[in-house]
């Protein structure tokens, strides 16, 4: 009786149902097996299902940060050719229409182009209007790549990597190249245009 009261007790400690060694019985030496996490319906993950999902998780990340950085770097190509696009537009526009209180070539009767001091450099003289009218000169310093009004010393265009003119009796042409760096990144803008001595 006592062996069988010992029973239904253990019974009812299990919750009535009968004793499964390998699951309520720890036996010494056998390492204890957690199974995989599942509900009473046998839902759930298994390692394996985990493993892949994390390697699908890190692929898609992957592929996300990379298109981020991609657009990331397209919109500062495009920023800095922008500005390349706006420097040397602003240059031209200043060597032809001239600068406050000063005209440029536009109003000029004539020029003449003489090389600089150093290999590169050009000076554009030209008088503006009249011939009593001020001397007026744009230099290109190849070293400083960047173009100057005088008198004055007043900037007409800066980050010039390349500049010509030519000048004949009755015209100006000149071409003017900017370029633009930021880290890795690197882009140029070029223009040109002719100018007809109007004044003479």
């Amino acid at each position: 009786r006592q062996g069988h009261h010992r029973g239904r007790g253990m019974d009812r400690a299990l919750g009535g149902r009968p004793i499964d060694i390998a699951h309520d019985i720890a036996l010494p030496g056998i390492a204890s097996v957690k199974p995989v996490a599942r509900d009473e319906q046998g839902n759930g993950f298994s390692l394996v299902e985990v493993l892949v999902a994390a390697a699908l998780s890190s692929v898609v990340l992957g592929s996300v940060l990379l298109l981020a950085t991609g657009v990331s770097r397209s919109w500062r190509v495009i920023a800095l050719q922008m500005q390349a696009d706006q420097d040397v537009n602003a240059a031209i526009n200043r060597l032809v229409f001239g600068l406050p209180g000063a005209r440029g070539v536009r109003c000029a009767a004539s020029a003449t182009l003489t090389p600089g001091p150093a290999a590169g450099d050009w000076i554009l003289s030209y008088t503006p209007g009249s011939a009593t009218s001020t001397l007026s000169q744009i230099s290109y310093d190849a070293a400083e790549r960047r173009l100057v009004f005088d008198p004055g010393g007043r900037l007409v265009g800066r980050e010039i990597d390349y500049a010509w003119a030519g000048v004949d009796s009755q015209s100006l042409t000149v071409t003017l190249r900017v370029s633009r760096t930021a880290g890795p990144l690197h882009t140029e803008a070029e223009a040109a245009t002719a100018v007809v001595f109007r004044n003479r």
